[in-house]
């Protein structure tokens, strides 16, 4: 199952934290039930509810971040930059390595370099229903990780964080082997998104939290 566009743009231009992430098929993991291994996962299904209501705190609450981002590959290269995030429904911007993903007051807003190398932006036409979008997100959420036949199961690991493993086999496993994401138990924000592929890691980790964004946190950059 294929995670929405909205989703998975947050997931992978992702781009949107460093953690330990202990990787599904090498444990013998029996789902919803304790181990006697003391390394083994435990995935339950209250865990995956509880990753839902904390993606649906991330969507609908207030708050800005700013955050370090750190791609590694397999062969031992790096991309690093910084990530600035804001939300206040329905205007949210994300800037992230040279892109600009905003919405501000009903207009989608198309950015791109100027002749100079800067960043400017223009009005891009009436937004996307925000409601719309994230109702539709978090169905999309919720069939991944608590359908009949869901790719992914979820352990609590406590302190708003959540590991997800993917199926045996899974068709489509976006996020990987193992992945992890945090959120600041107040606001929703995300303090960390760490996913785990074969070709390499994608890991944002918050510098800084504001729970509540100022204007100036959902300013498009200006050449």
């Amino acid at each position: 199952m294929r995670l929405g566009k909205p989703f998975a743009g947050l997931l992978a231009g992702t781009l949107l934290g460093l953690s330990i992430v202990m990787v599904l098929v090498a444990l013998d993991v029996e789902i919803g039930k304790k181990s006697s291994d003391p390394l083994a996962i435990v995935t339950t299904p209250q865990a995956a509810t509880g990753f839902v209501d904390a993606w649906q705190r991330m969507r609908s609450g207030t708050w800005a971040v700013d955050s370090d981002y750190l791609r590694r590959t397999p062969d031992g290269r790096t991309l690093s930059g910084s990530v600035h995030e804001a939300r206040r429904p329905p205007d949210h911007i994300r800037i992230a390595l040279g892109s600009v993903d905003a919405t501000l007051r009903g207009r989608r807003l198309v950015c791109g370099s100027s002749p100079a190398g800067e960043q400017a932006c223009r009005d891009g036409g009436p937004a996307p229903d925000d409601a719309a979008e994230a109702a539709q997100e978090l169905q999309t959420l919720r069939s991944n990780v608590l359908g009949t036949t869901p790719t992914y199961d979820v352990a609590d690991q406590g302190g708003g964080c959540f590991a997800l493993y993917p199926r045996p086999s899974p068709l489509d496993a976006q996020w990987g082997p193992g992945s992890r994401f945090c959120f600041d138990p107040q606001s929703g924000a995300p303090t960390l998104t760490d996913i785990r592929r074969s070709g390499g890691s994608d890991v944002i980790t918050a510098l800084s939290v504001r729970r509540q964004p100022t204007d100036a946190d959902l300013q498009p950059p200006t050449p």
